[in-house]
């Protein structure tokens, strides 16, 4: 990794992460950057760090040889947020400094003593609150803000007021190695660019979206600062355009409760023999109206590409094969992460695969269903709203022909063509937010 100038007296440090699920839970296609950057006043500051595996500590401190400086120069050490990816390397840097000044919220310094045992016997500890400053020298000075929960309760932004650059950490991250030729947005095409907004969406939906709330709050305290510069902790340095990923963020955590896209995220699962054909009638009857549809098989699809589709979607359709349970658990653990990162507010429709099945059984499955995603709704208050509560199944009723695939197909498509046009319909009328870029598995 190559050290990057950012403007005067401000450089960033990093490293490169790949081939690994991150935090054993999210796929890496294109890696991961993590940054540390250093403020150069009278004085030195590091603000944030890297994990600590092997080697990733010292890719850190050999890039201080770079610059010219000692680790033993670091005057004072600035903790964003307590997370092992930025924190990690504070345990090798016990063995080669002490001395310099802690600076960190309350809250983020009780987790240094907890976690890595830095506490006044190896350190100053120096807490701030929001609004406090610490003057570096020729004319560098940080101030901070606190931003709880963003995505950790002591979390905090650090500002440096004379380039007007901020560093949020996990705000305004994004998956995606940043290539050492280009680490900023100036140094990027709109495709690359497209590609790393793309890659926010999915960090965000992933990391952060159950924190929509207080990304919010977040966006509004910062916004009297005037930041020309934001340099977070993973992804690129937005020099030419801060606004850009702060925007894009601001709508992201819109998404959360007020989807503004008229999309449609399909999620199915079973063979391709039995279900199949009820999953093209549903994706031709959405494309007929206009409006995107975004297509998952689970388990095969993992839910971090999941949760972005329905992240930006108002409507989702769920395509349920007959199983021993009610809802396969595929799709279950599915709703259960849409609940647990608080996406709400959606218009959804299901339909069950019921092959083979006789009226009465099929309707006492049907009723199954219902009472588990009812379940699953009011656990995490999602307030999801079904768009077509009829079923295909009803006492009483004559199927309206002798074809059951037919009149299931018929089924799907009518309610899938008018779902997607309500949602068209319902776009015409709102305010846009701006454009966003598309995803792609």
């Amino acid at each position: 990794m190559q050290i990057a100038h950012i403007t005067e007296g401000l450089y960033r440090l990093s490293a490169h992460i790949e081939g690994i699920l991150f935090e054993g839970m999210w796929p890496l296609p294109h890696g991961m950057t993590m940054n540390s950057y250093i403020v150069k006043g009278k004085e030195i500051a590091i603000i944030d760090g890297v994990c600590g595996w092997d080697g990733v500590p010292e890719t850190l401190f050999r890039q201080f040889e770079e610059l010219g400086l000692s680790v033993q120069d670091i005057r004072y050490v600035v903790l964003n947020h307590m997370e092992p990816d930025h924190t990690g390397w504070l345990t090798p840097l016990k063995k080669v400094a002490r001395g310099f000044e802690l600076v960190a919220t309350p809250k983020a310094l009780r987790l240094a003593k907890s976690f890595f045992g830095l506490d006044e016997s190896f350190c100053a500890l120096h807490p701030v609150k929001s609004g406090d400053r610490i003057d570096l020298g020729h004319g560098k000075i940080l101030r901070f803000e606190e931003i709880p929960n963003v995505h950790w309760p002591e979390t905090m932004a650090t500002y440096e007021e004379s380039s007007g650059t901020l560093f949020p950490c996990d705000a305004f991250g994004s998956f995606g190695s940043v290539p050492d030729y280009a680490p900023f947005d100036d140094r990027l095409s709109e495709k690359e660019l497209a590609r790393f907004e793309e890659e926010a969406i999915r960090y965000y939906a992933n990391i952060v979206a159950a924190f929509s709330a207080a990304v919010k709050k977040a966006i509004e305290k910062l916004s009297p600062l005037d930041i020309r510069i934001v340099a977070p902790g993973h992804g690129i340095i937005w020099r030419k355009d801060p606004q850009r990923i702060i925007e894009l963020y601001n709508r992201l955590a819109q998404w959360s409760t007020y989807p503004t896209e008229p999309e449609i995220t399909l999620i199915w699962a079973g063979r391709e023999r039995s279900m199949g054909s009820f999953i093209q009638s549903a994706i031709e009857a959405i494309q007929q109206e206009g409006c995107r549809v975004h297509v998952h098989k689970v388990p095969n699809t993992h839910i971090s590409y999941i949760l972005p589709s329905v992240l930006r979607s108002k409507g989702v359709m769920f395509g349920i094969p007959y199983s021993a349970d009610p809802i396969p658990s595929p799709i279950v653990h599915v709703l259960d992460d849409l609940g647990r990162k608080r996406i709400l507010e959606r218009s959804f429709f299901w339909f069950l695969g019921a092959e083979g099945m006789d009226l009465h059984e099929q309707i006492q499955r049907e009723a199954s269903i219902e009472e588990e995603m009812n379940r699953i709704f009011e656990k995490y208050q999602m307030r999801w709203t079904n768009a077509c509560p009829r079923r295909l199944g009803k006492a009483g009723e004559k199927p309206e022909s002798q074809d059951y695939n037919q009149d299931l197909r018929d089924f799907v498509y009518r309610n899938a063509r008018n779902i997607a046009k309500q949602l068209v319909l319902s776009k015409r009328d709102e305010v846009p937010l701006g454009a966003v870029p598309t995803l792609s598995r």
